[in-house]
């Protein structure tokens, strides 16, 4: 688990409004006021052609993770955004069975 602040960065922006899904083209750290070097790290990475932030979703419609994409090789286009809101829930979903599970294994160890 990674914590981070919620007052800065474009992944905490996406993670405070879910339905919120971020992306650019021609990337560049200048590309939005709100990036931060420190919330949205991609030092492992040396030239981001494309990237994407989304927040992902449980069945309720609060976020409990986030996802980011990068380097796609042709363009983001309307058609991606429908399969990037597919995969936020799918994922997001997953999470929310491990969370579920979890809950329960507590439960039981604490009984």
């Amino acid at each position: 688990m990674i914590l981070f602040p919620i007052s800065t960065g474009i992944t905490t922006e996406c993670f405070k409004d879910n339905s919120k899904v971020i992306y650019y083209n021609q990337w560049t750290p200048l590309s939005d006021h709100n990036w931060s070097k420190d919330v949205d790290n991609i030092q492992s990475i040396k030239e981001i052609e494309n990237i994407t932030f989304l927040a992902l979703t449980r069945n309720n419609g609060t976020s409990n993770g986030i996802l980011q994409l990068f380097n796609k090789k042709t363009p983001i286009l309307a058609q991606d955004l429908r399969k990037i809101n597919a995969i936020k829930r799918f994922f997001g979903g997953c999470i929310e069975n491990i969370e579920d599970i979890t809950k329960k294994l507590t439960t039981t160890l604490a009984v």
